[in-house]
């Protein structure tokens, strides 16, 4: 029996020159290459010269090839309108579908990453050629409105035409919803990934022979991530406990536009206690999880917060902020929880983890993640959400046989 053929519409995508960019999408692809007949199409904006001229993308831009990805060029200038654009990505994205046909290969469904702008995408090609369409939704843009009036009524357009939606928390879905959807949207929670042969606990305990405390934090320079409360934590607990060997690392300086990670360390007088590393790849920084005592994220709102579940997959216990997805990951009542932008509470959380004051069992922190979100639940929840989606697909064709179901390839 041949296995059903899917393709995915990403958002954004690692890059040559940007392999972290969508880094998510590539690995839940990976994982989805097991059971499906997997086709990643990546398309990618050119100028109307180079387009014409045939020019190919600088380098730079061109997706990863792992697994094998398809780079679909479309016309674009300042001076298209939005729709335009959209409209000018689908033209390429069917040509391509058109080119695979000819090949024997065709999509049972459709999977877009983000609704801005593949979701918006994936619908639109869905509609004509007669195909589901699976929407998981990843992006804090919904938490402010980012969209001018033309792109959020294109967004809310393919939300109701999605055959499933998928939200990655159940804070992320509440945000949604406040943005007056259609009541009739089939929806998910999926959580995200956590990839278990990477993020895994180490051999010994973290209790034996210690002598420092190590604080790990994974995020970046943007306002909404608030590494700035994190900093300001520090600086209390240096205040207060001054023979407290604590010190923190903070990953991930070369993300977003406020101020740097050593500025921030300067402003609160703690360059002493933080190391700052720009970036690293993904299993250093599950190495990191296993080389460090606490992790804590201090983000405002977080739609689902990977890197709080991959701490804990490696044993890590975890301090965070009630940003939204925190509160999935841990639960509701967890007692390592503390309300955002509140560097007091915070100081006072950690420290307690100092103290041992809060039992943590890291076998079980771990076990728990990959029983919710490790490769083998995440493959078998995205199975059925996609296997659902085409029966019922199926289903309203066959419940509605006087409706076109549209041009197909």
């Amino acid at each position: 029996m041949s296995r059903r053929r899917v393709l995915v519409l990403p958002s954004w995508y690692p890059s040559n020159s940007k392999p972290l960019a969508g880094s998510f999408f590539q690995e839940q692809t990976r994982m989805l290459e097991r059971e499906w007949d997997v086709r990643v199409m990546v398309p990618l904006a050119l100028s109307t010269r180079r387009y014409v001229r045939n020019k190919p993308p600088p380098p730079g831009q061109l997706p990863v090839q792992d697994p094998s990805t398809f780079a679909v060029q479309y016309r674009t200038d300042r001076w298209m309108s939005w729709s335009r654009q959209q409209d000018a990505m689908a033209k390429a994205v069917q040509h391509s579908l058109a080119e695979f046909r000819r090949e024997g290969w065709a999509p049972d469904v459709l999977l877009a990453h983000s609704t801005a702008w593949a979701g918006a995408l994936a619908t639109q090609i869905g509609k004509k050629l007669g195909l589901p369409v699976v929407i998981v939704e990843h992006s804090s843009s919904w938490l402010v409105r980012e969209y001018t009036p033309e792109q959020e009524s294109r967004v809310r357009q393919a939300l109701a035409d999605a055959t499933t939606v998928c939200a990655v928390s159940p804070a992320l879905r509440r945000l949604m919803l406040a943005h007056d959807l259609p009541d009739a949207i089939h929806w998910e929670v999926v959580g995200n990934l956590v990839d278990e042969s990477v993020f895994y606990p180490p051999e010994s305990s973290r209790t034996d022979g210690r002598a420092d405390f190590h604080v790990l934090t994974v995020a970046n320079r943007e306002f909404i991530k608030d590494v700035r409360t994190l900093f300001q934590a520090v600086a209390i607990i240096k205040a207060q406990r001054p023979m407290l060997r604590l010190s923190l690392r903070a990953v991930g300086d070369f993300r977003g536009e406020g101020r740097s990670f050593s500025e921030l360390s300067a402003d609160y007088g703690v360059e002493d206690r933080v190391s700052i590393d720009s970036f690293l790849e993904r299993a250093e920084t599950a190495q990191a999880m296993r080389e460090a005592h606490l992790f804590v994220s201090s983000s405002i709102a977080e739609t689902f917060g990977v890197v709080i579940a991959e701490a804990l997959a490696c044993g890590l216990p975890v301090v965070a902020t009630r940003s939204g997805g925190a509160e999935y990951i841990l639960g509701e009542g967890s007692p390592f929880l503390v309300e955002p932008r509140d560097p007091e509470a915070l100081a006072r959380k950690m420290l307690e983890v100092v103290d041992g004051v809060h039992p943590f069992d890291a076998l079980q922190a771990s076990e728990s993640i990959v029983c919710r979100f490790g490769l083998a639940a995440f493959a078998a929840r995205m199975n059925r959400i996609l296997n659902e989606a085409i029966r019922r697909h199926t289903s309203s064709i066959a419940a509605a046989p006087e409706n076109d179901a549209g041009a197909r390839l």
